[in-house]
């Protein structure tokens, strides 16, 4: 403790003077150091060059590179990053891969001691404008017993504008519309994306609209019967008569607005005319939709199974003795003379014609004005409904009349 408090103002002193003296030196030298500076942007310089020529940098080697600076240590403790740059000039780079130098700028009191990168790979496309079609993709169930007629999107094509590679990806733009619970009509203005033909997007491209309209044509659906119409008769009675006709499929699933819907009750054919109709079968038949109302499924093919009864013609015999007297009052007539039976060619369609019965067939001699005797008398007929008498023999018959 002594030796320390002995002479200890000269130890003091000197220590004042030292300390002062290491400040002085510090103060005056300013050494040179080394820095590096790491995450360098690349920067592109002459854009507006390489945009009039219409190409595009679409890869580069790396986007960011390092660098060693010397200088004075003061000088390198207050470095800014941003007075620190590497740049490559795409004023001279064309279509293709290409090597291209890169250009660093440091302060004017500082030196590049080192740099990681002087040269680096880029690749330059053609940019192209094509156009592509606008395919609307859809989401969402409509409700229950309505029917999706149709999509359309205004306008149908969009042009697409971007580096040649990534342009010629594009197969189509989609657009998507959510159709959940949507009972009318409806339209919007939606979005477009960009994608390859396996739906996946395509980024880095320009679009000549970022939306379209998209209107949807919503119908209500409805299962109502199918109905037979036929022609009205013209003229003479057909040559056939319908016995029985079914159509199949009997029923038909249409869709309209709501309002014409609601009141359809069922879908008539086309009118049929039995005067071209000459024997049964199935017969391809149009149905007659209503205005506004169209068949769901259009490809169903309707016919009507028809059975028919074809008019002909057909002789029969009568027996004399059943001839009937008419007008004559309390008189009678028989037949005299040898004509056994009465020849009658009919007229009518089969099934009638085949229903006859001998009861069915009236045949009258007229009195009317006759006497006593023998007398040639005519003879009428009276047939059955649908039943026309073609030709008698004989047409008049000799008779007694008492």
């Amino acid at each position: 403790m002594k030796l320390l408090k002995h002479n200890w103002q000269w130890k003091l002193t000197s220590l004042i003077i030292g300390i002062l003296m290491w400040s002085y030196i510090t103060a005056g030298v300013n050494p040179t150091q080394s820095a590096t500076l790491s995450d360098i942007p690349i920067r592109i310089i002459n854009q507006d060059v390489l945009d009039e020529k219409q190409l595009k940098i679409t890869e580069m080697e790396f986007a960011q590179t390092s660098l060693r600076i010397l200088g004075k240590r003061n000088d390198i403790g207050s470095l800014d990053r941003n007075y620190v740059t590497a740049s490559i000039d795409a004023g001279t780079l064309k279509e293709g891969t290409q090597s291209v130098s890169i250009r660093y700028t440091v302060p004017a009191n500082m030196v590049i001691n080192e740099a990681a990168n002087d040269r680096m790979q880029v690749h330059v496309e053609k940019v192209i404008t094509k156009s592509r079609n606008v395919t609307i993709k859809e989401t969402g169930a409509l409700a229950d017993k309505y029917v999706l007629r149709g999509l359309a999107a205004t306008p149908q094509t969009i042009e697409v504008t971007g580096p040649r590679s990534l342009v010629e990806r594009v197969a189509n733009v989609n657009v998507v519309i959510n159709l959940n619970g949507l009972t009318a009509d409806t339209s919007a203005n939606l979005q477009v994306h960009p994608v390859d033909q396996n739906g996946n997007a395509v980024d880095g491209i320009d679009l000549s609209l970022s939306s379209v309209n998209v209107s949807a044509t919503i119908s209500k659906q409805k299962e109502v019967p199918v109905q037979l119409q036929w022609a009205a008769a013209k003229g003479q009675e057909p040559k056939v008569r319908l016995r029985q006709a079914t159509i199949t499929p009997n029923t038909v699933l249409v869709m309209g607005k709501t309002a014409d819907i609601d009141k359809l009750n069922a879908i008539s054919t086309q009118p049929l005319d039995l005067n071209k109709m000459t024997k049964d079968g199935p017969i391809p038949v149009t149905l007659q939709y209503p205005d506004g109302i169209t068949p769901v499924n259009d490809k169903l093919e309707y016919k009507a199974q028809i059975t028919l009864d074809v008019r002909e013609e057909r002789t029969f015999s009568v027996n004399v003795d059943r001839i009937q007297s008419k007008n004559g009052g309390a008189l009678k007539a028989r037949p005299a003379g040898d004509v056994r039976a009465i020849s009658l060619r009919l007229e009518g369609y089969k099934n009638d014609l085949d229903a006859l019965h001998e009861s069915d067939l009236v045949i009258s001699a007229d009195l009317g004005g006759a006497g006593t005797g023998l007398q040639t008398l005519p003879l009428e007929v009276s047939l059955p409904k649908d039943i026309v008498l073609k030709e008698i023999k004989p047409a008049q018959l000799l008779m007694t009349v008492e």
